[in-house]
């Protein structure tokens, strides 16, 4: 019994964390992208700035 209840009790949590994980990474996979893409657009940009200079 006691067994049993343990092992559901680490499915519901397993479960819990896994969707409270899901539900971060989503917004911070999109943060991560967009941070990405900011900063190689700005490089871009300094490259840009950098040639015309030259």
């Amino acid at each position: 019994m006691w067994c049993s209840v343990v092992l559901m009790d680490s499915v519901t949590l397993i479960l819990v964390a896994y969707s409270v994980i899901t539900d971060w990474l989503s917004p911070l996979y999109c943060l991560l992208l967009f941070t990405y893409k900011f900063l190689s657009m700005s490089c871009r940009k300094k490259i840009f700035v950098h040639l015309s200079e030259v």
